[in-house]
């Protein structure tokens, strides 16, 4: 991936499961798994986190999920479903609190694949004081049976004012994300 560097180091798992975190409610549990890299329907994964060469935010995983006969297709139709029903989703944060976030579709992020699901997720934590923004954009695109799934997070300070926290999205960079795809589907022809 011209432009991009390994941040660590890549997993695989064979047993797709879901996240650990508590989520509410249980509808959004599927946006929830995305963005963690949990697929309970998933026949295998695996996934590597990674980042521009030069310094530039957001960070990124990549995840690529293979699934049984029709599993993709169902896959990504729940996960587009779950973006209907669910406008905000909680969940237990990392110190114990339970933080609550903004979902969003995120239309025209990428024409790939034989379909895809762009939403954005943003929440607020106050921790000691310290005033931050999350925001995470999950793409996942179909390919046949496998998706490929781009998690992108970034987090800024307060600085930002209202209006620009409610347009940021992080950016998505489709010349990478497209060579993922051709790849998937070079894989799967095989």
């Amino acid at each position: 991936m011209p432009g991009y560097i390994v941040t660590g180091t890549p997993r695989s798992s064979t047993d797709g499961g879901t996240s650990h975190a508590d989520v509410r409610p249980k509808a959004c549990r599927s946006l929830w798994d995305a963005r963690a890299r949990a697929s309970t329907t998933s026949v295998a994964s695996a996934w590597i986190p990674i980042a521009r060469s030069v310094f530039a935010p957001p960070s990124q995983s990549l995840t690529f999920t293979s699934y049984g006969s029709g599993g993709a297709e169902t896959y990504l139709a729940s996960l587009d479903k779950a973006v209907d029903a669910c406008s905000s989703l909680s969940f237990l944060a990392s110190d114990g609190t339970r933080a609550t976030g903004d979902v969003e579709r995120v239309k025209n992020q990428v024409a790939l694949g034989d379909a895809s699901v762009s939403f954005r997720m943003h929440w607020k934590f106050d921790q000691d004081g310290f005033k931050s923004d999350t925001f995470v954009l999950v793409t996942t695109v179909r390919v046949g049976e496998a998706t490929v799934t781009d998690v992108a997070d970034a987090s800024v300070g307060s600085q930002l004012s209202a209006s620009k926290k409610r347009a940021f999205i992080p950016k998505v960079d489709p010349d990478m994300l497209n060579s993922q795809v051709a790849a998937l589907r070079r894989a799967q022809s095989h």
